[in-house]
């Protein structure tokens, strides 16, 4: 775990939201903009949250793997973004699954979300999102 995250880790990873609607890409953006009490509660569209990605000075890479401090973001065949999670270690990935309460924040493998839901063997992919200085 990158010392930078975990913290954050630390107090997030296996609990679960305090209201149903916290999704992916608010648990993704909390993490990037390290404002996880602020943002983690909201159910975030798409284009927000990759307007608020982009605005926060993340930029697409290139890169197969994303390295800590890191989002990656999963789009179906049609470009639309359909899961987001944030690299807080090498291979380490905090990640959120749905919206439902049942659904806890987790740190999780890479290599358990690499395909995610077969996204990218059905044709999609996965972009690596890094903050630019």
């Amino acid at each position: 775990m990158a010392p930078t995250y975990r913290e954050l880790v630390g107090r997030y990873a296996n609990t679960f939201a305090d209201t149903s609607g916290a999704n992916c890409f608010a648990a993704t953006l909390g993490v990037a903009l390290r404002r996880p009490r602020e943002i983690f509660p909201l159910w975030l569209h798409q284009e927000p949250f990759l307007r608020a990605l982009r605005g926060g000075g993340f930029r697409p890479t290139g890169d197969r793997d994303p390295r800590p401090g890191d989002a990656a973001v999963w789009a179906d065949p049609g470009g639309l973004p359909v899961h987001a999670a944030f690299c807080v270690g090498d291979g380490l990935m905090f990640n959120k699954y749905g919206q439902g309460w049942e659904q806890p924040y987790a740190v999780v493998s890479l290599d358990d979300l690499r395909d995610f839901d077969g996204i990218v063997t059905g044709g999609g992919s996965m972009t690596v999102y890094r903050r630019q200085r």
